[in-house]
This record gives structure tokens, sequence and C-alpha cells, in this order.
């Protein structure tokens, strides 16, 4: 999340990067949990279905779906530039760091970190 921080600071340019490192935030803290929980992980980087399996195991989990679609966007479109997804706005990336921000919070809690 730092890097994103960062790369938001440091302008526009790297807008698309910062909410790269924002899916990639959630989806290793949501990784993470599932570790924790010594569930198998198949290698998928869609957050909604890491979401889904997570709340599988912890009901209580919080999430905004629609920004874990578009976070999910966001990464494919970083890694496959001919998928881009459309100019990404300030205010994607502070939602993006927001989300990040949660995640990271939540689950770090959840597994007594």
């Amino acid at each position: 999340m730092r890097t994103a921080k960062v790369l938001d600071e440091i302008g526009s340019d790297f807008w698309e990067q910062s909410v790269f490192f924002c899916q990639q935030s959630i989806e290793k803290s949501l990784k993470g949990f599932l570790v924790f929980h010594k569930v198998r992980i198949r290698k998928v980087h869609d957050l909604v279905q890491i979401f889904a399996l997570a709340r599988s195991h912890d009901q209580s989990l919080t999430g905004d779906i629609s920004e874990l679609e578009r976070l999910t966007e966001y990464a494919v479109a970083y890694r496959y530039p001919d998928a881009a997804s459309g100019e990404i706005s300030h205010k994607d990336v502070k939602e993006a760091i927001s989300a990040a921000e949660h995640f990271y919070a939540e689950l770090s809690k959840k597994c007594g970190l």
C-alpha cells in the first residue's frame, strides 16, 4: 500500500500502477487470510472469487463487491494493456487505496497480526 500511496503522490502518470498495487495488496491480504485458515488456493486473481472463498470461512468479512470487481479489472488492464478498462481518475486511486487499507486492516486483525 505504501507503494500505491507514493505513486499517487507522484502524479497521474502513475495512477495505473497505483491501483494495480492496491489490487495486489487486497489479493495478498485475502490469500494470506486463507493460508492462515489452511485453505488451499487456486491460481486466481479475481478478487470477487477470492473474497467469496474467504467469506465461506468467515461470514463477518466485509467488502464492497463492486470495488473488488473494479480492482480486478485494473489488474487485468495493467498486466494486459490491450484489455485496458479506460482512464483512471484520482478518485479511482483514492477509492482503491481506501479499499486496500480496509482489507489489510480487517484481515490482519482476524489473523491476530
